[in-house]
């Protein structure tokens, strides 16, 4: 089999992560880059923090997408592309922010409105991007979608005939 993208290597999952990718609509890549950076595709590896899998999933987090053997490949891998096809919707596809949650959880990037100061979540996306040949971290709260509830300001932008931009609101 030969490797879907830069340093990943093929592996026996290989159609299982295609036709996963093409169902949650996810570049294959970045599932085998996340399996690849937190199990070194091994089914059975379990964290020190509990997580388990190709893609460790946390127990509860395995649960919500009805997963009942977290080392099953086949299981692990659906749960995990859920999940991310999930943190995609949630923060409109920006992958730093994506990865971060995957990582830290939800709540912990909204909290510091972008990558939390983790030196584990950081390390982490950095790993996975680079895999996917896009090392680029900088991601702010700027990228974050609006809270539910949030007051939402329209900004226009308009160009004058000297060719000055201006903003307002």
């Amino acid at each position: 089999m030969k490797a879907m993208k830069g340093d990943l290597p093929a592996t026996r999952f290989d159609p299982t992560i295609r036709i996963l990718a093409s169902r949650y609509n996810l570049d294959p890549n970045l599932i085998k880059a996340v399996a690849y950076v937190e199990s070194a595709f091994k089914p059975d590896a379990v964290s020190p923090k509990g997580a388990v899998g190709l893609m460790q999933l946390m127990p509860p987090t395995a649960a919500m997408y009805g997963v009942t053997n977290l080392t099953d490949p086949d299981q692990n891998l659906k749960a995990g592309a859920r999940h991310l096809r999930s943190l995609m919707d949630e923060f409109n596809g920006d992958l730093t922010l994506v990865l971060a949650a995957y990582n830290a959880g939800s709540g912990a990037v909204r909290r510091s409105g972008g990558v939390p100061a983790y030196r584990e979540t950081r390390n982490y996306v950095r790993k996975v991007r680079e895999r996917l040949g896009a090392p680029d971290l900088r991601t702010t709260a700027a990228n974050l979608p609006p809270r539910a509830g949030a007051d939402r300001k329209v900004i226009r932008r308009t160009t004058d005939s000297d060719g000055t931009v201006r903003y307002t609101n």
